[in-house]
């Protein structure tokens, strides 16, 4: 398989080409990039509907997005605004303003996203604690609604009832084992399992969530599911995700005449390409040194081997640096993921 650009794929696709790849043991770099060509997969797109529930204290006349993520190139530089209107039929003027929009994404997409309103500056939403919402995760497999409620804005105050909480333990479906590791994210809260695989995410508005268990490395498929969430009230949520198998990807890549040799990476969204799943500096959130380097397989061409979880969404861009700085970009210069 020749993969001359990073737009996101899914490894299921890929299964049969990795199954050829594991036939010929021994094959070379060079052979493999002589003997196959460069197929994108058919993605299937679908529609998803977020409504929102703001606090009645939001300050009137300004747009409310949904800005869409980007944790290759960084949380902080790549974000895609998608303008929210209010919903008809859906505000209660008893309960917060309810503000909805519906983006078509292709299917098995895991959308990294939250909220944010707009007057001088972009005014990003935050939790009852005061912390910034790193993100939101939406699984996408089917047309779906997502209900969402922003506990507050950066410069305005909670204005919700006294806040739940939603706690459990995350086990594995085939053995019954606790899970640790695992990141637990509803209402824009996020919290990873312990070494019981047990969570608790606190300071969550009464309402209706979408809570997801994602597993970083991509080793179990993901959970999601509504949960409701009662004021001073914890919502028991105790869960079995199912492991992943591991297949082996080829990639390969044609560079510009000029790269310095030796030189190439491939940085994704996975923590085995280099995801902290952490706020670095400048908005950063991956790191050169756990990025996979790839090996040269002669003249300008570059290629590697790596053992990736089946069903995963994998996004990724090569890279002489980190998803930012020295990263891959199309023609006209945007980031290309």
């Amino acid at each position: 398989m020749s993969v001359s650009t990073n737009k996101p794929f899914f490894i299921s696709l890929i299964l049969l080409v990795s199954l050829f790849l594991s036939s010929c043991s021994g094959i070379s770099l060079e052979s493999i990039f002589s003997s196959v060509g460069s197929k994108n997969p058919i993605e299937s797109m679908i529609e998803v509907t977020f409504y929102v529930q703001l606090p009645l204290n939001t300050p009137e006349g300004e747009i409310i997005y949904l800005s869409t993520l980007d944790e290759v190139t960084g949380l902080g530089v790549n974000a895609t605004a998608h303008p929210m209107e209010p919903a008809l039929g859906e505000t209660n003027l008893d309960q917060g303003l309810i503000y909805s929009t519906t983006l078509a994404v292709p299917q098995h997409t895991i959308l990294k996203y939250r909220y944010t309103r707009q007057n001088q500056y972009a005014v990003i939403e935050h939790t009852q604690v005061d912390e910034q919402v790193r993100y939101r995760i939406a699984q996408v497999e089917n047309p779906l609604e997502i209900r969402d409620v922003v506990s507050k804005w950066s410069d305005t105050e909670y204005y919700w009832p006294e806040p739940g909480r939603i706690s459990g333990i995350i086990s594995d479906a085939t053995t019954g084992d606790p899970v640790p590791g695992m990141l637990v994210t509803s209402g824009g809260v996020q919290a990873f399992t312990t070494a019981s695989g047990s969570f608790m995410l606190t300071g969550l508005p009464p309402g209706i969530h979408n809570l997801v268990v994602y597993a970083p490395d991509g080793s179990y498929q993901e959970i999601q599911q509504g949960a409701e969430v009662a004021s001073q009230a914890n919502t028991e949520a105790n869960l079995t995700i199912t492991p992943r198998e591991f297949v082996d990807v080829t990639f390969l890549v044609t560079v510009p005449i000029g790269t310095p040799e030796n030189s190439i990476r491939l940085v994704g969204n996975l923590y085995q390409l280099g995801n902290t799943y952490g706020n670095l500096p400048g908005g950063m959130n991956t790191v050169p040194a756990r990025m996979p380097k790839l090996s040269s397989a002669g003249g300008n061409q570059y290629g590697i081997i790596l053992s990736l979880p089946v069903g995963a969404e994998i996004q990724y861009k090569y890279t002489l640096g980190d998803g930012f700085w020295n990263a891959e970009h199309l023609d006209n210069g945007a980031f290309n993921l």
